[in-house]
């Protein structure tokens, strides 16, 4: 069952029906805005500063702009594991190659 109303008479929503006049629309109309622009994600990578669309599933969303900048990740992640209980000077004399 509906009901008519009249011009004047207020909806629900705040806005004047027959004379536009909007109390809280706005933010629906900017929400509204914001779902049709790009919204643009930075790389995981510490060494990227790629910005991309974000994709893929909900439960596995895209991080990487590359499968170059996953595969560098993995490595660091992995040397960083190899390295941790060294000191910083050793650190940095093995990823520099002078053992």
């Amino acid at each position: 069952m509906s009901r008519r109303i009249d011009a004047g008479q207020r909806g629900r929503t705040g806005v004047t029906i027959g004379d536009w006049v909007s109390d809280d629309r706005s933010s629906d109309i900017d929400s509204v805005h914001r779902v049709g622009s790009p919204v643009l994600k930075k790389c995981e990578s510490p060494l990227c500063a790629v910005q991309f669309e974000p994709g893929g599933l909900a439960i596995s969303p895209r991080r990487f702009c590359s499968d170059d900048c996953r595969q560098a990740v993995s490595i660091l992640r992995r040397a960083g594991e190899l390295l941790k209980g060294e000191s910083d000077d050793r650190v940095l004399a093995v990823i520099r190659g002078r053992p």
